[in-house]
């Protein structure tokens, strides 16, 4: 019987609508690509500085003897 005053096909509609949705969703998560709203962090075309992980490194190690100089410096003066 049909609720709501809903013809018999519409209801099949809505019901091959969701079979659908459902079955693009299952095929997306199943590829785990597709979003063009995806952040470009490690492309070519990634807007900012493009530096790599040997400046990186070099740029940490030099400020970390930076601040342990720093605190050596501030112990023998204070």
């Amino acid at each position: 019987m049909v609720k709501g005053g809903q013809t018999q096909s519409a209801i099949e509609s809505a019901q091959r609508k969701r079979g659908e949705r459902s079955g693009r969703s299952a095929n997306y998560g199943a590829r785990g690509t597709g979003n063009a709203g995806e952040l470009k962090l490690y492309s070519e075309d990634a807007p900012g500085l493009q530096i790599g992980p040997s400046t990186v490194l070099l740029l940490s190690l030099s400020y970390i003897a930076i601040v342990v100089i720093l605190h050596i410096v501030g112990k023998l003066r204070g």
